[in-house]
Formats: structure tokens, C-alpha cells, sequence
């Protein structure tokens, strides 16, 4: 599908100040292609043939709450500079150290951290379950996903080369493909193997040397399956070593981007330019930059690379008629050639519109609590198995069904006063910024400009934020999330994830196992959970705590605050006049 020109629909619905549904796209299946080019809010979705069930309710609510929680207490006092040390210090006590573990424990559920006697004398042996219940899940639900869905995943790896799991890959799947073009854009994945620009395709230049390091680590099968979800057996070994020292090399240039290599950087409206004013051929430079890309079964992604040249090949095609909208589509991907019966039956709709009715209501007023989270929480049934055994948990029941229909009245109503809330007042969907949700697995996404936000149910999932101030939201393993420019708020929840923040205020919060972030430089904020995660700060005045084991710390330059909780951790404070605290 292709869709040329700025959003001016009569379909749009205005949502506080938010222009929504300039262009609505949807897609079933694999091998499917959105190229947008122009101004407008589009809502693109890309769906599997199996859809999976989405969360009946907000699985970030509660980490969006931590995360105001941290970041106040990491600015406690800043508002006086000659009494800023002496707040912290006042909160930073040994009482206090122990039930900031307890309280932000929740936070973190696939590592062994026994969170309640971290502070005690003599704990440093002590470990959770909690790892292993979180690898037996995750192992049990992908098994259940691979009989639900047929077949499964028989066909075993081996050792083989990498370059061999990709032609594997590329003879077994097919990515979809999609640029949404200039504007505040929502775009919602439901499967696997999706690359998703929210502006334009020459956003590909924000990818950073640190996340090809961490792509290294993404594990998968030759039917595109996650690898690797249990970890508690001698035979990994191995593979945890190499995603630690991945880990490491990824904080060397981890800042440096394709576009620093090849000196270039890219306007607002997808145009290539120079850093030095010299000529540059800016399809040749795409290309190169996409021959990662293509080796994933992407090769049709080259004829997006010159915008100008595909729209005079769309007009002269569409001056030739029927016939010439035929052969466009065809060489450029978005439809497979027919046979001569099959071209007798086919049809082509120039312009065609397919109606969609909306429709408005009154806004009710009601006051909600402020923790109820987004969703339907009166159809969050609890487990059946606990409720069986439980008068407390029957008698809840009893009650959602009762008042069913008041529950969900009430859920729909705090849903919408949270929406407005968010239009009005989160930043996003303003601009350029775009919206990128996703409940699969190795999904690529690129925000380009603007204020973007990325949230990822999945594993294997990559976004390159680009230039603005971009969130993250993420549970699983091996997500990658790269801030580029701008104040940039990454939530990891998982293990083996990894964080660039870039240039600017960056704050990460982190939780699991063999977590790495790496802040750049700005006055930067990270609060880490669980066991052998990599902290780099480098150059700021910066603010950083820990809590668990076996995890390094490097402060970098300029004046730092550092608190440490648990044990086998280390610090390396570097140059600058740094503070420090240590409860183990």
C-alpha cells in the first residue's frame, strides 16, 4: 500500500487537539508493505493470521508509577545546591536502603535477588526463586504457543554459521514492512518480524554501533522463534559468557552512528544531506546502510531508498492507466506477478476509499482513583486454580460478576479521562512523534524526529529513537533501546536488555539479569535491579543506584552520586568530585 500525500480526511476525529485517523491501514498476514509519504496521523496495523490476546490491562501502569517514584528521589534537594548532599545523604540510610529494595522490589521478576535480606549481615549467599520461576514460564508458554500454532518449532539449529540462519530465515519468513511518513503516527504490531519507520526510511541512520553488538546476542530459530528462554542448565554456560563480554564491547563508540561514519545527517522530511557541504550520492548511502537489513529477506526495502524517483515512476504508471498500476506495484514489491488467468481476474482501484463511520459521545464526568490502571480491570479474572482455595478471592468474584456492568462502565470511563490525559499532557503524539506497540518478537523500529514512545510485550525487540526526547517501555529478553538526541526515558523489564541514551537527560530504569546501559553524556539518572547488569554514565553530573549483586558501575566525569545496595558490586568512580554509598 502506498499512500502519497498530506493527511486531509474527512474521516479524521479531533481528540484533545490530536488529529486522529488522517489514514487508517490495516494488515493480515506476511509480505505486506506501507510506504507513506507526506504529513499526516496514520494508524497502521500489522497483524499475524493467529492474533494474540492482547493484556486486558495496562502491563506498564505500575512500572510508569515506579518511575515517577525514582526520579523524585533522585532530585530530592536539587533545588538548593548548598543543602542538595545533605537530603540525600538524610535518605540514603541504612533503614532507608533496605525499604527502597523491599518497595521497588516488584520491579524486578526474572532475577535471583532475595530483595528482603539484602541489607542483612551475611545475605551475600542468599538467592530468590524467582529466576527460575520466570524461566519455567516463559519455556512453558512458548511450548504452549508452538502447539496452538500448529507444528511448532522441529527444526533444530545445529551449529551452523550465522550467515546460514539468516538464508534460513529468509527461505521461512517474511518480514512486513512500514514507513508512516511525517506526523504523530500509531503504529501496532501483533506479530513477529516487523520493520517499522515512524517518519522516514532514512531514520536508519541513527543506529549505533552498541546496538549491532547487542543484536549479536538476540538469539533465534530457523523458523524466526525466540531461543533460549531457559537458562538454568550447564550447556548455556557458553552463551551467557558471550552476552556479557557482547555486553562490553558494546561501550566501545557504543554513541557512534551510522551517520557519523558516513557524515551525513538527515532532514525533518526524510531529505539526506552532507555534514560538509560536499555531494554525496544518497541512494548509494542507503543501500549500504540496508545491506544489514537485506541479508534478513528485506531486499525490497531499496526501492524506498529515493522517494522523488518513486513518485515520477507512480505518475508515469498512473498516466499509463490499468496496466501501468499493474507493473508499478509489481516492481516495487507490493504485489507478486500473476499468471495470464490470474491477470484476466485481477482489478486495480485508483483512489478507492473504503468507508468508515465513527461516531461520538459525550464525555461523563466521574472521579476515579489515580492508580486504577488503564484496561478493562473488571474483566482481570484472578487465577482459578488460587481462587478455589481462596474465600477471599471467591468473594471477589462473586462481586465482579455482580457488578459487572458498573466495573466496565467505570473501566471505560477511566480509560478515556486517561487518554485525554495523556494527549494533552505526555509530549507524545504531537509532531512527529509516533506511537510503536508491539506484542511479538523481533520487531525493528526506527521513531526518526519527535517525541516517540515504544512499548514491547516480546522478546528480541529493537527501537532507535532518533532525534527527541523518546520512551521505552519493555519486558522479555534481549530488547535494545537506543535513546540518539534529546532527554530520553528507557523501562527494561527482563533480562540480557540493553539501553544508549545518547546525548541529553537520559533516565534508565533496569530490571533483571546481564542488564547493560550506557547514558552518554548529559546529567543522567539510572536505577538498576537484579544481578550482573554494566552501568557507563560518562560525562555529567549523574545519578546512579543499584540494587542487587554482581553488578560495575562507571561513573564517568564531573561530580556523581552513586548508591550501591547488595553484593559483588563494583564501582569505579572515575574523575570529577563523586559521592558514594554502599549497603551490603
Amino acid at each position: 500500500m502506498v499512500h502519497v500525500g498530506n493527511g486531509d480526511s474527512k474521516h479524521s476525529v479531533d481528540i484533545a487537539g490530536y488529529q486522529a485517523f488522517e489514514g487508517m491501514q490495516l494488515f493480515v498476514g506476511t509480505r505486506n508493505v506501507s510506504f507513506n509519504l507526506g504529513r499526516s496521523n496514520d494508524l497502521i496495523v500489522m497483524l499475524e493470521k493467529s492474533i494474540p490476546t492482547p493484556p486486558l490491562i495496562n502491563p506498564f501502569d505500575g512500572a510508569a508509577r515506579i518511575t515517577k517514584v525514582l526520579e523524585s528521589i533522585a532530585c530530592s534537594g536539587e533545588n538548593n545546591d548548598n543543602d542538595w548532599l545533605s537530603v540525600q545523604n538524610d535518605q540514603w540510610t541504612l533503614a532507608g536502603a533496605k525499604k527502597f529494595a523491599i518497595d521497588m522490589s516488584g520491579i524486578d521478576q526474572t532475577s535471583n535477588v532475595d530483595y528482603k535480606t539484602l541489607t542483612d549481615l551475611n545475605s551475600q549467599n542468599k538467592r530468590s526463586s524467582r529466576g527460575l520461576k520466570s524461566d519455567l514460564e516463559a519455556t512453558l508458554n512458548k511450548k504452549y504457543n508452538q502447539w496452538l500454532g500448529g507444528s511448532g518449532n522441529n527444526n533444530e539449529m545445529g551449529k551452523i554459521s550465522r550467515a546460514e540462519q539468516l538464508r534460513q530465515l529468509d527461505s521461512k519468513i517474511a518480514f512486513n514492512f512500514a514507513i508512516g511518513g511525517q506526523g504523530a503516527d500509531i503504529q501496532v504490531t501483533a506479530g513477529n518480524w516487523n520493520l517499522m519507520f515512524g517518519d522516514n526510511i532514512q531514520s536508519i541512520i541513527d543506529t549505533n554501533l552498541g546496538s549491532l553488538f547487542g543484536l549479536m546476542t538476540q538469539q533465534f530459530t530457523a523458523t524466526g522463534m525466540v531461543e533460549t528462554t531457559f537458562t538454568y542448565t550447564p550447556q548455556n554456560l557458553p552463551t551467557k559468557l558471550k552476552n556479557k563480554l557482547l555486553g562490553r564491547l558494546a561501550s566501545v563508540s557504543s554513541d557512534t552512528t551510522l551517520g557519523d561514519i558516513f557524515g551525513v545527517d538527515s532532514t525533518t522530511d526524510g531529505k539526506i544531506i552532507s555534514r560538509n557541504g560536499e555531494p554525496i550520492d544518497v541512494v548509494a548511502i542507503l543501500k549500504d546502510m540496508l545491506a544489514v537489513v537485506t541479508e534478513f529477506g528485506g531486499e525490497k526495502l531499496s526501492a524506498f531508498t529515493d522517494p522523488t524517483k518513486l513518485l515520477d515512476n507512480l505518475q508515469s504508471s498512473i498516466n499509463l492507466g490499468k496496466d501501468g498500476i499493474i507493473s508499478f506495484a509489481e516492481s516495487h514489491g507490493l504485489k507478486e506477478k500473476a499468471t495470464e488467468d490470474q491477470q484476466n481476474e485481477s482489478e486495480v482501484s485508483i483512489n478507492a476509499q473504503t468507508p468508515i463511520t465513527t461516531s461520538q459521545t459525550e464525555n461523563s464526568k466521574i472521579t476515579e482513583e489515580n492508580d486504577r490502571p488503564f484496561g478493562f480491570n473488571s474483566l482481570n479474572i484472578p487465577n482459578l486454580f488460587a481462587t478455589i482455595f481462596n474465600k477471599d478471592k471467591q468473594t471477589d468474584m462473586r462481586d465482579l460478576a455482580e457488578n459487572l456492568k458498573e466495573n466496565l462502565a467505570a473501566d471505560v470511563l477511566n480509560m478515556e479521562k486517561k487518554t485525554l490525559d495523556f494527549l494533552r499532557n505526555s509530549g507524545h503524539l504531537k509532531g512527529d512523534g509516533d506511537i510503536h506497540v508491539s506484542l511479538g518478537n523481533y520487531n525493528f523500529n526506527w521513531g526518526g524526529d519527535g517525541n516517540d514512545l515504544g512499548a514491547y510485550l516480546g522478546d528480541n525487540n529493537n527501537f532507535w529513537g532518533g532525534r527527541g526526547s523518546d520512551t521505552f517501555y519493555a519486558t522479555g529478553i534481549s530488547n535494545i533501546f537506543t535513546g540518539g538526541y534529546g532527554n530520553d526515558l528507557g523501562v527494561l523489564m527482563g533480562r540480557s536488555n540493553m539501553m544508549f541514551g545518547g546525548d541529553g537527560d537520559d533516565t534508565a530504569i533496569i530490571a533483571g539479569r546481564i542488564n547493560n546501559v550506557y547514558l552518554g553524556d548529559g546529567l543522567d539518572k539510572a536505577f538498576v535491579f537484579g544481578e550482573g547488569g554494566e552501568i557507563h554514565t560518562n560525562a555529567g553530573n549523574d545519578y546512579v543506584v543499584t540494587t542487587g549483586n554482581y553488578n560495575r558501575i562507571f561513573s564517568g566525569s564531573e561530580q556523581d552520586f552513586v548508591v550501591t545496595i547488595g553484593n559483588h558490586n563494583q564501582i569505579s568512580l572515575e574523575e570529577g568530585n563523586d559521592f558514594a554509598q554502599n549497603f551490603w
